[in-house]
């Protein structure tokens, strides 16, 4: 059973992973190719990292991409399963001073490539090099460590893997009926919602007919709601509305993949691959209910440059934005944005198959349940929100069938059961945590004259007091503990530091550590008017913020006051330097009169929830002068996932710090409503030029103004310019800064410092920020 839930699991990670590309292999004779790719920082490389030390991901070659660096002294390795494979060969993107190593067992190692003694400069041997590990196999994983080859000069840089191999391809998770036409039906389940249950309902029907694919989206909301439609021109930004997308692709071509939306008002959107606009002809239909809109699509494969045939496999993505809550429901998690697929469900044309039975989970008895019978046998995974398998398990053929597991986290979760003549079912479930004894330091650095807080939760029905030990310097300290409300409070400690051991009858004790430091008298105090302007110690503030300032003196002598900036990874696991680094640049803002909104977006970024570095963050910097407030998102539509994590870190920062707001930004409007409740300033960032109207500024500014909750708006402008995205003139900016301003912002920032100074008229930003500042002065008069 162990070896089926590996292999299952393992079909699945690749079945689900971001960045197919069709990069034919020279494959062993008789099998097919597989290839997937890996690459740094995705959703997917999550599947893959084995071990990751001294690491950190370089994001500043544009002419590359996004890469995994090693520091000196650093590796980090990828677990690759190669179970039913003879031959294999990695294609590894990569550069600089490399040693890549292989190992069946992660602990006896070949050498399998090395670069030393580059010459040139940084990325000079950067390249594709192929490295086969065939003589590795036959193996269940192989383990690939990168490592720096010598300790001077520029290391290992890993941009991407693209594994080629030999093994069949991996069983298909549906399989849509092309002579009975029957239904494929599937509940969306949703992965960004505001708490865990999701309020309304979207379920999926999909058929293949007469060769044209049919699907249908059933969308539920309250009665008398009314969908939201902005976008009344076809090729608009339609998935920014109460919308469905539709992502299809053929299996053997996936980067070549469609892309269909309509919105509730029936305007279309279509594309091929990601960004060349194209008109297919396709059929569209929105039909309204009193509790549901309808989105009916009509596709002709062929008419979309899809040549499918009777044994050919579909690829699909499946995603509604509910402009009632700010929800997105997904058929396949997406990890890389709203309009990106990064995870599909493989849909095998075929003939004949029988239905399916009802598998769902019971909570009392937290056991899988199959209801009917069959007379195949039915595998089934069971992921989470974000596709990761949490189980497998097969069902034998003719009868009914429970299986007993423990979620070990509340949420809603997928079944995808399969049976053996391809035909697939997908089960949203709920479920509960199992409930267990919890505790934790509110505050990992207090100030003298603070209270120390440790919060505790208790398992159901455990009616015993908890108990708390404090020491210090491996000595006990006698100390004032007061309980209340779950909370331990400790006031009058002296400086120093402090260990916790907390627990209950019948728990294993769990221990924090904390620290009581020398309050200062410099802290500032921000605060947010019933108007929503600034006031920093009593007195009106005109912030005008630019976003990652890479020279303070410079953007000070430009007009700026407020800078978006912060250390925060490294990858994810915070050290002493990184605290003094973000110290040194508080320091640095200080002196030339520039305050932070400190950058913490990347400890609960993605996947990653650190709430515990956040904690550490907040309480270490809070007394700071120079300290405006904390950015804790940076677009979380498409890099958070669950809103969950905003709240939890909204909560957990204003348990420490009640004197600096908490910003928010994102750039999908029809969200705002949905991150409202965890900052106290939101901001939009509308970039139009060069493909929408500069009124996209006040559009967008408004919708945030009506979702905040204390009208305290920062509309973020474009200051950037790509190869594809020229930069926006002067007298573009002034428009954008009026039109921002004339629908409520508070305040106004640019994205960002390293590319305004490469726009040709930086020093315009002196005129332009002087007349921002004016802006906010007269609106307060």
């Amino acid at each position: 059973m162990r070896r089926l839930h590996l292999v299952v699991i393992a079909i699945f990670a690749i079945l689900f992973l971001i960045g197919f590309t069709h990069i034919p292999p020279a494959a062993a004779e008789g099998a097919e190719a597989t290839t997937f790719r890996v690459t740094a920082w995705s959703g997917a490389e999550k599947f893959f990292l084995a071990e990751d030390q001294d690491c950190g991901i370089d994001q500043t070659n544009p002419g590359i991409g996004i890469g995994r660096a090693i520091y000196p002294g650093g590796h980090f390795t990828y677990s690759i399963p190669t179970a039913g494979m003879t031959r294999c060969t990695l294609n590894l993107a990569m550069g600089n001073r490399y040693r890549v190593s292989a190992s069946r067992d992660g602990v006896n190692w070949q050498e399998m490539a090395v670069a030393k003694d580059v010459v040139g400069p940084r990325f000079s041997n950067y390249g594709l090099y192929p490295v086969d590990i065939s003589k590795l196999l036959p193996a269940d994983k192989v383990y690939i460590k990168f490592e720096n080859s010598q300790t001077e000069g520029f290391g290992c840089f890993l941009h991407s893997m693209t594994v080629l191999s030999d093994r069949p391809k991996p069983q298909t998770s549906a399989r849509l009926d092309v002579q009975s036409g029957q239904l494929l039906t599937m509940g969306l389940p949703c992965i960004h919602g505001n708490g865990w249950t999701p309020r309304d309902k979207t379920t999926a029907q999909i058929s293949l007919v007469n060769g044209l694919l049919h699907v249908r989206a059933i969308c539920q909301y309250p009665a008398g709601y009314k969908p939201v439609s902005f976008i009344k021109t076809r090729d608009g930004y339609v998935y920014r509305d109460d919308c469905i997308e539709i992502f299809l692709a053929d299996a053997s071509t996936p980067s070549e993949y469609r892309h269909f939306a309509i919105n509730s008002a029936n305007t279309q959107f279509d594309e091929l691959g990601k960004d060349s606009a194209v008109n297919w002809d396709w059929k569209s239909k929105a039909t309204m209910t009193k509790n549901a809109w309808i989105a009916d699509f009509t596709i002709d494969p062929a008419k979309v440059g899809l040549h499918l045939t009777s044994d050919s496999t579909l690829l699909l993505c499946l995603s509604r934005v509910d402009g009632a809550t700010g929800e997105i429901y997904v058929s396949t998690p997406i990890s890389d944005g709203l309009h990106q697929p990064s995870k599909w469900m493989r849909l095998s044309l075929g003939a004949g198959s029988q239905s399916i039975p009802t598998i769902g989970y019971d909570i009392a008895t937290e056991s899988f349940v199959c209801s009917g019978k069959t007379a195949q046998k039915i595998q089934f995974i069971v992921q989470d929100d974000q596709a990761n398998a949490v189980f497998a398990d097969t069902i034998p053929a003719g009868g009914n069938h429970s299986r007993r597991f423990t979620f070990a986290k509340p949420g809603v979760y997928s079944i995808y059961a399969c049976m053996e003549d391809g035909l697939a079912a997908i089960f949203p479930i709920r479920c509960k945590a199992v409930e267990k004894f919890e505790a934790n330091v509110v505050s990992p650095v207090i100030y003298t004259g603070e209270i120390a807080k440790i919060a505790y939760t208790k398992r159901q029905g455990d009616n015993s007091k908890p108990n708390i030990t404090l020491t210090s310097q491996g000595k006990q300290v006698k100390a004032h503990i007061e309980s209340k409300k779950n909370l331990f409070l400790i006031p009058g400690l002296p400086v120093g530091e402090y260990e916790a051991q907390v627990g209950t009858k019948g728990s294993a004790p769990i221990r924090m550590k904390f620290f009581v430091r020398q309050s200062t008298s410099t802290s500032s105090k921000v605060e947010i008017t019933q108007s929503g302007y600034i006031r920093v110690n009593g007195k009106p503030f005109i912030p005008v913020v630019i976003f990652l300032p890479e020279d303070m003196a410079d953007c000070a002598a430009h007009g700026f006051n407020v800078g978006v900036q912060g250390y925060d990874y490294d990858w994810l696991k915070i050290k002493p330097e990184w605290l003094d680094t973000n110290r040194k640049m508080l320091d640095d803002a200080q002196s030339h009169g520039i305050k932070i909104m400190l950058h913490l977006c990347n400890l609960i970024r993605y996947d990653e929830a650190d709430y515990d570095n956040l904690r550490l963050m907040v309480s270490t910097f809070k007394e700071h002068p120079a300290i405006f407030g904390w950015y804790i998102a940076d677009e979380p539509s498409a890099n958070v996932f669950g809103v969950d994590k905003l709240a939890n870190a909204y909560a957990a920062i204003k348990a420490i710090d009640t004197d600096h707001p908490v910003i928010i930004l994102d750039s999908t409007p029809l969200l705002y409503k949905l991150y409202a409740p965890y900052c106290d300033i939101l901001a939009c960032d509308p970039y139009p030029v060069p493909y929408a109207p500069l009124s996209e500024v006040a559009d967008w500014t408004q919708i945030a103004l009506d979702a905040s909750k204390n009208k305290c708006v920062m509309t973020a402008l474009q200051g950037l310019g790509t190869p594809t995205q020229r930069y926006p003139t002067v007298a573009e900016q002034e428009t954008m800064m009026d039109y921002a301003f004339s629908k409520g912002a508070k305040m106004v920032g640019w994205w960002a410092h390293y590319t305004m100074k490469e726009s040709g008229y930086w020093d315009s930003y002196k005129d332009l920020t002087s007349k921002a500042a004016s802006h906010i002065r007269k609106m307060y008069k």
